[in-house]
C-alpha cells in the first residue's frame, strides 16, 4: 500500500466484538512483522488489547506494550501535547 512499509498485510479480527487479534505486516513474500493483540477487555464500552506483542522475525526481537490505565473520551487541550506537558506525565 502506498505510503505504508508493507506491501500486503494480513488482520484476524474478533468475530464476537470486533476487535483485531492479530496483525501480520509483508514486504513482498516476507513476514516482517506481526502483532498479537491480547487481554482484551472492555473499558468504558470500549473493547480494547490490553497487552500487544511486536515480534520483528528480521531481528529476531520482540516489544511487549501493556497498558495499565485507560481512559477514553478525555477533554484535552492543545497545551496538555507540548514537551513540557508530556515530561510531566511521565
Amino acid at each position: 500500500a502506498k505510503g505504508s512499509q508493507y506491501t500486503h498485510s494480513y488482520v484476524w479480527v474478533r468475530k464476537d466484538n470486533y476487535v483485531v487479534a492479530r496483525m501480520e505486516g509483508y514486504r513482498r513474500d516476507r513476514l516482517v512483522r506481526s502483532i498479537v493483540y491480547s487481554d482484551i477487555a472492555r473499558v468504558q464500552n470500549t473493547w480494547t488489547a490490553r497487552r500487544l506483542e511486536v515480534h520483528d522475525p528480521g531481528r529476531n526481537s520482540r516489544t511487549v506494550l501493556t497498558l495499565d490505565r485507560l481512559e477514553f473520551n478525555l477533554p484535552l487541550k492543545d497545551e496538555d501535547f507540548t514537551l513540557q506537558a508530556l515530561r510531566r506525565q511521565s
